[in-house]
């Protein structure tokens, strides 16, 4: 799972839940993407799948 934290000041923190990691509230934010369809397409630079059509 991705995540970002943010401290009561604002500062964010970013990367990857693991085991061991306690999280005590959590919001979370839907939204329905509307437009173009989006396509993940292999990146040469990162060798990461990311999304085309942003």
């Amino acid at each position: 799972m991705h995540l970002t934290l943010a401290e009561h000041g604002g500062r964010a923190f970013g990367g990857h839940a693991a085991a061991g990691c306690v999280v005590f509230a959590a919001e979370l934010l839907v939204v329905e993407l509307r437009g173009a369809s989006l396509e993940r397409a292999h990146d040469e630079t990162t060798g990461l799948p990311l999304w085309r059509g942003l």
